[in-house]
């Protein structure tokens, strides 16, 4: 990139966490994908009736909702006396436990699917992937999470 100072690399040659951050978040998402591939891959089961297709369903949402609900509401509230005090290991870590909330609750349609094959559920997989995908650690995000605000707003840091 012509005209940007490229960052410096730490002692030991390690790559800036931003660097780190990048490739940690794209191999998340790159996990979502492939194994997405490998649930479209495997044979549906035969319709059981008693498979319980709605509580698979609504289950889903609900750890959508709360796993997106917590990616954005957590990793702001982690004080960075507990990241090591550093600004590039509060956004690391920041960053990873709001990316670790999306994928995880990003599994759950995608087993379930291999269940039921319930089509719908493939919508609730996509939404948490645009979830993850949101949470793309740009400059400006990165910049945020390592500020040392935590524990500014109500209720304090997370301990």
């Amino acid at each position: 990139m012509i005209g940007r100072p490229v960052p410096a690399r730490p002692a030991g040659g390690a790559p800036p966490p931003r660097g780190a951050g990048i490739l940690v978040w794209a191999a998340m998402v790159a996990f979502l994908l492939l194994f997405l591939g490998v649930v479209l891959a495997v044979e549906p089961p035969a319709d059981d009736p008693r498979a319980p297709r709605q509580l698979l369903f609504v289950l889903a949402l609900a750890s959508s909702a709360a796993g997106i609900a917590i990616s954005r509401l957590v990793p702001p509230r982690v004080a960075a006396r507990h990241t090591g005090g550093r600004p590039g290991a509060a956004a690391l870590v920041r960053s990873l436990l709001g990316w670790a909330a999306c994928e995880a609750v990003a599994l759950y349609p995608l087993v379930a699917h291999m269940l039921i094959h319930d089509h719908r559920l493939l919508a609730v997989f996509a939404v948490d992937v645009v979830a993850l995908v949101s949470l793309y650690p740009s400059r400006n995000a990165w910049a945020q999470l390592a500020a040392d605000r935590a524990g500014a707003g109500a209720g304090g840091a997370v301990r």
